[in-house]
This record gives C-alpha cells, sequence and structure tokens, in this order.
C-alpha cells in the first residue's frame, strides 16, 4: 500500500498579535520586498494539492521557537491556499485569514495509485 503525501502547514504567532503585520516585517527583514520572491528562496509542492483543515491534535509552528526561514516557508505555502486547494500559480496573498489558517494538503490522485 502507498501512503499518500500529507504536508501538515500552519503558524502560531500568539495572542493578539497580527499575523500580517509580523510575517511584514519578517519578509522585510529576510530582505525580500514581497511574498512572491519567497518563491525562489523556499521548497514549495510544485502542483497543485487538496486543502482541508488540520486535525486537532495538529501544532502550528510557533513564531517565538522556531527558525524565521521555517516560519517564511510556512507562510508562502499558506499564501498559495485557500481553504481547499493549495495551488503554487496562485498570487501569494497574506490576509489575517490565510496566515491563520492550519491546513493539510494532499494528492488525492495518491490515495488511487
Amino acid at each position: 500500500m502507498k501512503i499518500p503525501l500529507v504536508l501538515r502547514v500552519g503558524i502560531w504567532f500568539g495572542i493578539g498579535a497580527s499575523p500580517r503585520e509580523f510575517m511584514e516585517e519578517l519578509l522585510s527583514d529576510a530582505g525580500c520586498r514581497s511574498p512572491e520572491e519567497l518563491r525562489d528562496l523556499f521548497d514549495h509542492p510544485p502542483r497543485r494539492l487538496m486543502a482541508r483543515p488540520a486535525p486537532e491534535h495538529f501544532t502550528p509552528k510557533d513564531v517565538r521557537l522556531e527558525r524565521p526561514e521555517v516560519i517564511l516557508r510556512e507562510a508562502l505555502i499558506l499564501g498559495l491556499s485557500t481553504s481547499s486547494i493549495y495551488d503554487p500559480e496562485r498570487p501569494v496573498i497574506w490576509t489575517e485569514v490565510s496566515l491563520g489558517r492550519r491546513l493539510e494538503l494532499y494528492d488525492p490522485g495518491s490515495f488511487y495509485q
């Protein structure tokens, strides 16, 4: 039996923090002007995937504990995702909602291979 690709992504910014403001500052600290520039810096899935809410037991990356590179990569993937689809061809969109998501990305075709 083949196990399908599953990638869980999410960031915990802390109570009362603004995810968008935090990420814009982190992006600037990394020397980038736009989230689009992260595409060339970080590995991310090259094909479209399905997305669904991550399971309750999933622990998102904590901005206080992780390296900036880890948080920037998570934010890139979240910015390329909606609540139901990850699409590497779409623009990187950072909103409070998109950065606050905790998603499980998977390839539905791999379930049947």
